[in-house]
């Protein structure tokens, strides 16, 4: 979720980043970001604030599985 607060003058951005372990379990963690515009001028706010929501409104997924390697298509054994 994102918003903004005009008392503060900040973007604050709540997501996660969920991690999966090799055997298999979850580790999901929350993530506050806070983008400060209080040097910026009005008319920048909306800006930084489709920035931000580009860059960290989103689920970030790290897993740690090991992945198997395909067989090249060029192997015919």
């Amino acid at each position: 979720m994102i918003r903004l607060n005009e008392s503060t003058k900040q973007i604050r951005v709540d997501t996660i980043i969920k991690i999966i372990e090799r055997d298999g379990t979850e580790v999901t963690v929350p993530v506050v970001i806070l983008v400060g515009v209080s040097k910026l001028k009005e008319q920048q706010h909306y800006n930084i604030y489709k920035i931000a929501n580009i860059l960290f409104n989103k689920e970030f997924i790290l897993n740690r599985q090991p992945i198997t390697p395909k067989k090249s298509w060029w192997k015919l054994w």
